[in-house]
């Protein structure tokens, strides 16, 4: 008897261990998972080979989505028409009618300034600077913002309202249907010359510029104006095939950035090669109307093109201009043009007038100011002090002797 208690207590102890052998086959592996997908820790850094995910929120409309076989850039390509519509117009963008408040002789510029979207002050800033509508009109130029769809886990509440808003009061705002990040600016900057080619058909050049950066509209219609007659005087062209080019700083034999750590980091899984086209920074640069049409032609056609590379000035002024042979690279260095690296190095006396008569420092940031055309990395305080200064420098300008650029 004694001998058949112990025989079941073996036997039942004997399945306890083998149901807490079968429990744990199945639980560890569904805890690790867990732990795996929930991140771990709050308090782990992301390993280098990550980046944040919430930052870039992945959307079927992307052109790029999240995937981790990318490295730390975390970009994939996906097919895309680049085909975008529009939350948000100016009225008679949809009749090609936008920049008809000008006679037809007079329709030169039409500059595309593209804006995140939450970058309200920017806009205000370019509006009562350089941008000011009464001051384009005068030169034959019209100005509109293009920005995109507000992210709602990162844009600031109540975004959405305010552009809305701006839109409606100042009739100077697209909005194209993407979500607004910075490595959908190729989306957004195609969405935009497609915007323009649509809306200023009657237009001669179109410009695409960020919102931080300080335009000298009648020295650029000018500029652009001569580089038409040096197209036809030098290449023996018509007028209507003058405007074949693309001007800006000109950047040749480039490098891809293969720092991890940096903005532009890409990896040799999106852009193999050693070196980028020839192309035209992003910051400022004017693409000739017809060149323009041709492009978005090119990427309309769904025809054999360079699949979408997130920096939109390699892909739209290198890529894809690279097959247009007939399309020249203009390289001007007015362009982003950064004179107060050398005027800042000279210490400048106190009050700006010593006896009536302007200092030193001042003649020279005056004459250093004439001749550019775009400056880059500006505040709207920064932008506002530029513009007041510029004005007072117009008169002593014409005392400065012939630029060396």
């Amino acid at each position: 008897m004694k001998s058949t208690s112990r025989h079941y207590r073996l036997i039942l102890l004997t399945s306890c261990i083998v149901v807490n052998l079968l429990v744990s086959l199945y639980t560890v592996p569904a805890l690790l998972a867990v732990i795996r997908l929930g991140g771990g820790n709050s308090d782990d850094k992301p390993s280098d080979d990550r980046r944040p995910q919430s930052s870039l929120t992945p959307v079927s409309s992307y052109i790029f989505s999240m995937t981790a076989d990318e490295g730390r850039t975390g970009r994939r390509w996906k097919r895309d028409e680049l085909a975008y519509g529009y939350f948000l117009e100016p009225p008679d963008a949809a009749e090609g009618r936008y920049c008809d408040h000008m006679s037809p002789s007079n329709q030169t510029l039409l500059i595309l300034v593209c804006s995140a979207v939450e970058n309200i002050d920017r806009r205000k800033a370019i509006r009562s600077t350089w941008g000011d509508a009464a001051q384009l009109t005068a030169v034959g130029a019209r100005l509109v913002f293009v920005v995109a769809r507000t992210d709602p886990a990162r844009s600031p509440p109540g975004i959405a309202r305010r552009v809305m808003a701006e839109h409606r009061r100042r009739g100077d705002v697209v909005q194209a249907d993407l979500v607004d990040d910075y490595v959908n600016l190729t989306a957004k900057t195609v969405a935009s010359l497609r915007w323009a080619a649509r809306a200023c058909p009657r237009v001669r050049h179109v410009m695409k510029s960020d919102d931080d950066v300080y335009v000298d509209v009648p020295a650029l219609t000018r500029r652009l104006e001569q580089e038409r007659a040096t197209q036809m005087s030098t290449f023996g062209v018509d007028d209507a095939s003058a405007g074949a080019f693309i001007m800006g700083q000109v950047f040749d034999s480039a490098r891809p950035v293969r720092d991890r750590r940096s903005k532009w980091y890409t990896p040799t899984s999106i852009y193999p090669d050693e070196f980028y086209p020839p192309y035209t920074s992003g910051t400022g640069y004017v693409l000739g109307a017809s060149v323009v049409h041709r492009l978005v032609t090119l990427i309309d056609s769904k025809s054999d093109i360079p699949r979408p590379f997130w920096l939109e000035d390699i892909y739209i002024t290198g890529m894809l201009a690279a097959g247009f042979p007939d399309v020249r690279l203009v390289h001007d260095a007015r362009f982003n043009f950064r004179p107060t690296l050398r005027a800042s190095s000279r210490r400048r006396r106190p009050g700006g007038l010593v006896g009536g008569r302007t200092t030193h420092d001042e003649d020279e940031e005056a004459c250093m100011y004439r001749d550019a055309i775009t400056v880059h990395y500006l505040t709207p305080t920064e932008l506002a002090s530029l513009w007041r200064r510029l004005r007072q420098f117009r008169s002593l300008a014409t005392n400065c002797t012939d630029p060396d650029l």
